[in-house]
């Protein structure tokens, strides 16, 4: 999603499960609207969509030549995950929302939904969708979420702005994880499954969902992602 504020000259370039809400509180917050927003709702996507956007749509992209641009990008193999976790539980929180065989589906499964267009569900494709965009991205910074700080300190530094860096999303960690127990690959187990071991905190670190088969599926559906942004599945699991 665009956030654009012409009086700064500014845009952010966001996508679902990247980080996007410590991004909007960013955006916001420079803005003098954070308080604003988060009175409005404390899920502040709220306002972004209900308030901001609608009366801050995009124009004729030549107008931006001067603004500063940035798009925050996620790696593709971690943000997959992400999105196959969410989407799951958003299907099991709001059943009849959802397709009877949506319900329950595995990380692979997921994939190959998606890959096939047959998941037919706005808010998952929202979700899952590549971060790339053609039309955007030639003249945009890329800021990877993974080293926002850093990033956030260079653009201050060399644009002379004061982006607060403080900001957390607790949807970007997964407080569900141990990393201590022993795991096996689980990229094929059911998603309530997978709930039973998120309710016990108990759920693999990212990468155990990755088998040559997972990880084809992730490369062949985000190629311009990885490709563009020059990510990899090395760099989202380091040692792995």
């Amino acid at each position: 999603m665009l956030l654009i504020c012409d009086n700064n000259k500014l845009i952010f370039q966001t996508s679902e499960k990247s980080n996007c809400t410590a991004i909007a509180k960013i955006f916001f917050h420079t803005l003098g609207l954070l308080e604003e927003a988060l009175q409005y709702h404390k899920w502040i996507h709220k306002y972004e969509q209900e308030i901001y956007i609608p009366n801050h749509l995009p124009i004729d992209s030549k107008n931006y030549y001067s603004y500063l641009k940035l798009n925050f990008v996620r790696n593709p193999f971690t943000r997959a995950v992400s999105s196959y976790l969410h989407c799951m539980k958003a299907a099991y929180n709001n059943p009849t929302l959802w397709k009877k065989q949506f319900h329950n589906l595995s990380f692979e499964e997921f994939l190959i939904f998606f890959q096939n267009g047959d998941l037919q569900n706005e808010y998952a494709i929202n979700h899952a969708n590549p971060q790339y965009n053609p039309n955007y991205y030639n003249d945009f910074q890329t800021i990877k979420i993974e080293n926002l700080e850093t990033e956030i300190q260079k653009i201050n530094k060399k644009y002379q702005k004061n982006f607060r860096m403080d900001f957390t999303s607790h949807h970007f960690h997964n407080n569900y994880v141990n990393n201590k127990s022993e795991h096996s690959f689980c990229g094929n187990i059911k998603y309530f499954d997978i709930k039973k071991l998120m309710h016990l905190s108990n759920l693999p670190p990212y990468h155990f969902f990755y088998n040559e088969r997972t990880k084809q599926l992730v490369t062949s559906i985000y190629k311009e992602d990885l490709e563009n942004f020059h990510y990899s599945f090395e760099e989202a699991f380091p040692g792995i």
